[in-house]
């Protein structure tokens, strides 16, 4: 009896154990179906990511190739910067020149509209002679002579005799009131007439020329105002980026006073250091001072190079980790001008490709060289 009761229980354990088991089985076929939906779908998103490499590839090569482009388009820009000053004062003679000949033209032109001025009045003033005249005449009908006749004829007839002496007088009396006729007024009338055509036809010849000459100026002062904003946006750019480059944070840019009269007002140099506001370049320290001129002066050698450089300790109110920045700066564009400089930092002379040490010994300044490639230190010349 016993032993059936411990066969039954080892078999209910051995079911349950088997349901169990059963169970385990159906929750890790379950799993492993889960599994491999998951890994299918990792399958398609491994995929999908390949993909995605391969066009990132892809707009990596064009975007390379465009900043190759932009690059040798940026030499271009540089190589042709030295003749922006050449064309600019070029402008400005030929803007000087046609400002002093607009101005001769201005004067010819108030001459003659002053001499036509009076032509016309005089024009004027024989025309309205001709024309009373001309209506004495035709009203008379006939001369001194021919008024004495007709009085004559007159006091033949008798009754009407009267009546036409007295018309007769009244013209006398009319004609002796104009004075002494002017015979020479129709060849003055000509001859003025035709001098107020003439300076007409100069008055609008200098006018047309004049207009030309103005069109002329006003192109030159396009292009010189572009040219001026061209090398304004540039040295600004390169500002920003120096800025950027030699400080942790803060910023530095060019404004202009007044965009509609760029020639007129100034360039404001503005700064705003790390936590402080902004500024312009005359109302910060004499350390942040030195800091923009530097900022300003290799901004400058973007636009321009010159072909070497001369300073003076500028890095004396840098730390060292800003010492840091400008060295590795000046040693970089080393590459394409000479820098000359004074400097008692370790940082900025260890990048320097000869240094040449003065030092004091027995009350004389001795100079010693060393060149940065290993050749040994040798007394200066």
């Amino acid at each position: 009896e016993k032993a059936r009761a411990a066969a039954a229980g080892a078999y209910g354990r051995a079911a349950k154990k088997a349901a169990d088991l059963e169970a385990d089985a159906t929750a890790g076929r379950r799993r492993a179906e889960t599994l491999r939906a998951e890994e299918d779908a990792a399958s398609s998103e491994r995929r999908g990511h390949e993909s995605r490499m391969a066009d990132l590839a892809a707009a990596r090569d064009g975007a390379e190739r465009l900043l190759k482009g932009l690059r040798e388009r940026e030499q271009d820009v540089l190589a042709s910067g030295g003749e922006w000053a050449s064309t600019i004062k070029d402008y400005d003679g030929a803007l000087s020149e046609l400002n002093g000949r607009d101005r001769a033209l201005s004067r010819e032109i108030s001459s003659c509209e002053r001499t036509s001025d009076s032509l016309r009045r005089d024009l004027g003033a024989l025309g309205e002679e001709e024309g009373r005249l001309r209506a004495v005449i035709a009203k008379a009908g006939f001369g001194p002579a021919e008024a004495a006749a007709a009085a004559e004829a007159a006091g033949e007839h008798g009754a009407g005799a009267g009546d036409a002496a007295q018309i007769v007088r009244d013209l006398e009396a009319e004609l002796r009131s104009l004075g002494d006729l002017n015979a020479k007024a129709p060849e003055s009338y000509a001859r003025v007439s035709e001098g107020y055509r003439s300076m007409s036809s100069r008055k609008n010849e200098l006018e047309s020329e004049r207009n030309k000459i103005v069109e002329f100026i006003e192109s030159v002062d396009k292009g010189k105002r572009q040219t001026f904003l061209d090398a304004f946006d540039r040295v600004d750019k390169e500002v920003r980026a120096m800025f950027s480059a030699m400080m942790d944070g803060g910023n530095a840019w060019l404004e202009l006073e007044n965009e509609d009269d760029v020639f007129s007002s100034g360039v404001l140099y503005m700064l705003q250091f790390p936590h402080k506001p902004k500024r312009e370049s005359v109302s910060i320290s004499g350390g942040e001072q030195t800091l923009a001129a530097v900022v300003y002066t290799l901004a400058l050698q973007q636009l321009r190079p010159s072909p070497f450089y001369l300073f003076d300790e500028i890095d004396a109110s840098l730390d060292g980790q800003n010492a840091k920045r400008l060295a590795d700066i000046l040693r970089e564009r080393s590459r394409s001008s000479q820098f000359v400089m004074v400097s008692h930092k370790d940082l900025l002379v260890a990048q320097a490709d000869v240094v040449y040490g003065v030092f004091p010994k027995a009350g004389v300044s001795q100079v010693v060289r060393y060149n940065r490639r290993g050749l040994p230190a040798q007394p200066a010349a």
